[in-house]
Parts: C-alpha cells; sequence; structure tokens
C-alpha cells in the first residue's frame, strides 16, 4: 500500500500555490517570458497569467516582475520572494515525499497506517524523539537489548524488560519510536571511551543559557535533532556553533513506544 498526495498551500480556506504554480515560476526563471513558459508547460498564455496575477495578489510583495523595452526587449523575472517560494515549497516537498517513503517501507495495510499515524502525533515531555525500525533482540534472564536503526542514520541501543518486549511485540523490523529526555544525554569533548554505550558524534547548533542550565541543540548523523542540558559549570558550557563533540546515551534511558 502505498500514500500519494500534492503539497498546496492555501489561503483563506483556498488553495492557491501548489505543483502547477512552482513549475510556472520555475519556467520562468528559466526562459525570462511567461509566454515562453506557459508553452513549454501546455497551457495558455491567458491561464499563466492569470495565475501570477493571483499568486501577486496573494503576497505583499510579487514574486514576478515583468520589464519592458530595453536592449533585450523586455521580459517577466522572479523576485527574491519567488525564487524563496520556490525554494521553500521543494523543501517541503522533499519533508513530504521522506514521510510518504516512510510509510511505505512500513505499511502494509489500513490498520499499519493508522499505528504510523498514531505515532506521528504521538506527544511526550521527551525533547529527543526518533522514528526506527528494531534490529534485532539480545534477551538474556534480566531483560532484553534492543539494536534500533534510526531512519538509516544511526543505531542505538535500548535495554527493556521480557514483559515489555512481549507487550509491545517487539521483533527485527518492528517500527518503534525512540524518546529520551535531554538531562539523560552525556556530552564528551574528544577521546571518550569507545565501550560507552550508544556514543555518537554529533555537531552544535546553538546554546541557549538558563539559570542553572544550559540547553544545546546538535545534529546527529543524518541530520537527526539532538538536545542535551549542561550545568552552567560545565567545562562544555561555551559551547560554540559548528563544534564537534560525541554524545552518549544510557541504553537503559532510551524509552521505547509504539
Amino acid at each position: 500500500m502505498k500514500v500519494r498526495g500534492n503539497l498546496w498551500f492555501e489561503d483563506r480556506e483556498r488553495a492557491w500555490f501548489g505543483p502547477g504554480r512552482i513549475e510556472l515560476l520555475e519556467q520562468i526563471d528559466r526562459y525570462g517570458s511567461i509566454a515562453k513558459a506557459a508553452k513549454a508547460m501546455g497551457m495558455s498564455y491567458k491561464s499563466a497569467w492569470e495565475a501570477l496575477n493571483e499568486m501577486n495578489a496573494a503576497e505583499s510583495e510579487p514574486l514576478v516582475i515583468r520589464s519592458t523595452g530595453g536592449s533585450g526587449g523586455g521580459g517577466t523575472r522572479l523576485t527574491p520572494r519567488g525564487h524563496e517560494y520556490i525554494r521553500i515549497y521543494r523543501e517541503l516537498q522533499t519533508l513530504q515525499q521522506k514521510l510518504f517513503d516512510l510509510l511505505d517501507r512500513q505499511s502494509d495495510s489500513l490498520e499499519d497506517l493508522l499505528a504510523m499515524g498514531r505515532r506521528l502525533t504521538l506527544q511526550t515531555s521527551a525533547r529527543n524523539q526518533w522514528f526506527a525500525t528494531v534490529e534485532s533482540l539480545e534477551c538474556d534472564a534480566v531483560g532484553c537489548r534492543v539494536r534500533l536503526n534510526v531512519e538509516e542514520s544511526f543505531s542505538l541501543d535500548a535495554f527493556v524488560t521480557h514483559t515489555s518486549a512481549q507487550r509491545m511485540g517487539l521483533e527485527p523490523g518492528t517500527p518503534v519510536y525512540a524518546l529520551a529526555k535531554s538531562g539523560w544525554v552525556r556530552l564528551h569533548a574528544t577521546g571518550p571511551e569507545p565501550t560507552i554505550p550508544n556514543l555518537l558524534p554529533c555537531t552544535v547548533e546553538s546554546l541557549k543559557e538558563g539559570v542553572q542550565q544550559n540547553e544545546v541543540h546538535l545534529r546527529l548523523p543524518g541530520s537527526q535533532p539532538l538536545v542535551a542540558l549542561l550545568p552552567r559549570d560545565s567545562e562544555l558550557s561555551t559551547l560554540q556553533s559548528g563544534e564537534k563533540l560525541y554524545a552518549s546515551i544510557d541504553p537503559q534511558q532510551i524509552i521505547l513506544a509504539r
């Protein structure tokens, strides 16, 4: 079963900006002419002109402007705002496709889609939340160590009891949500012990100072987000954007949900 859909922007409950209009802007940027852009898309000049007028009217600044005369004989070009619309739309479209691909990989029935939808709307107090798939389980007399694949970006180990593993129906291929509170994340400057579990390279994005703690926003492999808390007196409290370091999370502090 596959999930598909188009991305539209709405204003006053009316869809006014979608894939066709994005293509129109891109063709105008390519040809510098409404007539040539309309011809390339197989649409009439009148329809293209009306679409552009509607787009310009809906914005506080125009997306395209026309010029007349001059050595080049005039033409139509995109404004910075028009280029921005293309960039934002294409980025959102990429994110939408990633969601569809995730649903395709993990949804064989309507019940699977419903379960995935519930996970997408899951709300918790844990700042760190990742979609993952169970790769393997290693169980002993105490519990099970669950190896997780986080969207083909990195692996995590979580430890759960036998009861939890059975109740959740965990087995290789099971999709789950992996959660970790920001206070459970440990940061390491350089040279951490390789035996530390769930040791992940990361890059600092920003640091927000608090009264007692600093909040550090980082990026993991695959551009996955990570948030950690640091005491104000920590030797890492002066981290700067772009710095490379390592993060680790105890497997017993990885919470699984599905």
